[in-house]
């Protein structure tokens, strides 16, 4: 941990030759403390004690933990983080950037649903979709444990996804099985 009392010896800084800052990217930011990801400095251990002890001297750091196994660096502060930021970046330490996103998994799997809602109504030609599919399968299934003397959990959990699916609304918005839009004279 690099605390004030390292702040004189830390005044030259990180020994960043080139004075570009480092990306970071900041991971989580209470009013006390920030967490940074410095993915270029991973296991480089000196690179890593330097840069620690070079912020832990920035006005407003109370204490420094950085783990370059992790490459994250855990900066304790007074309040101010956005400042301190501002002055890791005029002193060549880190400039703060946008983590990457991370793809939304429901989005993804709601887009293959309606393309595989869109297949089955294609192929049954409109008399399946989705929960209708998963009502005959899950009832299915509820049925052979039935067969099988599992009355107890198997049997009626099967039932209870069957009547979910019957439940819940269909991933394509298509109109009803049926019901055709009629056009007004």
């Amino acid at each position: 941990m690099h605390g004030t009392k390292e702040k004189a010896d830390a005044a030259e800084g990180p020994e960043n030759k080139d004075a570009s800052p480092l990306p970071a990217i900041l991971e989580h930011l209470t009013a006390e403390r920030a967490r940074l990801r410095l993915p270029k400095l991973r296991r480089d251990r000196d690179a890593f004690d330097r840069l620690a002890t070079a912020t832990a001297a920035l006005p407003g750091v109370q204490a420094v933990e950085a783990n370059p196994l992790t490459a994250g660096m855990l900066i304790r502060h007074g309040g101010d983080f956005a400042a301190i930021a501002v002055a890791a970046k005029a002193a060549g330490l880190f400039s703060l950037e946008e983590a990457e996103r991370a793809p939304d998994m429901l989005k993804e799997l709601r887009a293959r649903m309606k393309h595989l809602e869109r297949g089955l109504r294609q192929h049954s030609e409109g008399a399946l979709d989705i929960n209708s599919a998963s009502f005959l399968f899950f009832a299915a299934v509820g049925a052979v444990q039935l067969a099988r003397g599992r009355v107890a959990m198997p049997a009626l959990t099967a039932f209870w996804y069957a009547m979910n699916a019957l439940r819940t609304t269909s991933f394509d918005e298509a109109r009803p099985k049926g019901r055709k839009k009629r056009k007004k004279r």
